[in-house]
């Protein structure tokens, strides 16, 4: 043991100077697990050079536009589109509910607008507008539930991505309170 190990294992020993925030609870997404995008008056999908591939169904619910499908973006079978049939309904359902269970976790960590170029442990984090810049990449890392609190406008550019280490993607979770645009080459979460 060198003198740096034993002055960081009486560190470790010493009460925490402030009490930690308790985990936050796995959540889920019930009928809605299935579906990789979920709107409430429309989904567009924007033609931006090559077609964008959703791994789950794409549902709106209770509005029924559905856009740019299948020219623009289409869905890997077994998945399909849903305008406000019955599975639409309930996952909108199950979203709306999930969504609402969010507020009472507290508002979380302020973080800045710009998420490129960041490293994210599990947490609640809170947004104005959330900005992922043309080929920058954002990192979460760590087992746990991720919850983004955006305020405004969620917006991942062309080239951009969210790189997870050792996260489940089902544990990761955007509160968008207006418009998510999503142009990167892969973004990961509920949003």
């Amino acid at each position: 043991m060198n003198r740096c190990d034993r002055v960081f294992a009486a560190a470790l020993a010493l009460p925490a100077p402030f009490p930690l925030p308790p985990p936050i609870p796995p959540q889920t997404t019930g009928p809605a697990e299935s579906f990789g995008v979920v709107g409430g008056q429309s989904v567009t999908a924007a033609c931006g050079g090559t077609q964008t591939l959703i791994s789950g169904d794409v549902g709106v619910a209770p509005g029924t536009s559905i856009t740019g499908f299948p020219a623009c973006a289409a869905t890997v079978p077994p998945f399909a589109t849903h305008a406000n049939d019955a599975a639409a309904i309930s996952a909108q359902a199950a979203t709306l509910s999930l969504y609402n269970t969010l507020p009472p976790m507290g508002a979380g960590t302020p973080i800045g607008a710009a998420l490129g170029g960041q490293v994210y442990g599990p947490g609640t984090y809170s947004i104005g507008a959330a900005n992922l810049a043309a080929n920058e990449n954002l990192t979460l890392s760590g087992a746990g539930v991720y919850v983004f609190k955006v305020a405004s406008s969620l917006t991942a550019n062309v080239g951009s991505t969210v790189t997870l280490v050792g996260v489940d993607p089902c544990q990761v979770f955007w509160q968008v309170t207006s418009a998510a645009t999503l142009n990167g080459v892969n973004f990961v979460g509920n949003v």
